[in-house]
């Protein structure tokens, strides 16, 4: 859970700093690494069926999802 945590995380920090429609070139924040973090998840591989089901769920690059979730909390706690 932890690899997949701070993905989301660094994913929702990358959104904030260049917007939610950047393309990131980290490879910290690739389909690999989420690919990565998701089968330390699972512990065993990921198919392509939930790794889409991950991206939908995630929302990269969108206003919905988690990372958006996390985006908006990491926002507000930076505000207060």
């Amino acid at each position: 859970m932890a690899a997949l945590a701070a993905y989301v995380k660094a994913y929702a920090e990358f959104e904030i700093q260049y917007g939610v429609t950047a393309v990131p070139a980290d490879p910290a924040l690739s389909e690999t690494a989420l690919v990565s973090a998701l089968e330390q998840l699972a512990n065993r591989p990921v198919t392509s069926e939930e790794l889409a089901e991950a991206k939908s769920i995630l929302g990269a690059g969108t206003d919905t999802g988690k990372i958006a979730e996390v985006r908006e909390a990491l926002e507000e706690e930076a505000q207060n």
